[in-house]
């Protein structure tokens, strides 16, 4: 891989754990029905978010250039 096609990379993985962050901020501060409701859906971003971030660790973890192999 080129560099300049690691750096976009890279720039889309961060623009994209940016934007799970956002999904977690704005549904914490959405207003909702009720607390259940709220604790829900800050629940299930929060999901999201975590899950994603785990799959690319994972993913990167098994690559060869891997730094903390």
């Amino acid at each position: 891989m080129f560099a300049n096609e690691r750096h976009s990379l890279g720039e889309a993985l961060d623009n994209l754990l940016a934007d799970l962050d956002d999904l977690v901020t704005i549904s914490e501060r959405h207003a909702y029905q009720d607390d259940d409701d709220r604790r829900a859906a800050v629940g299930n971003a929060r999901w999201i978010r975590d899950a994603t971030l785990r799959q690319l660790t994972e993913a990167y973890a098994q690559h060869p250039e891997c730094p903390w192999r």
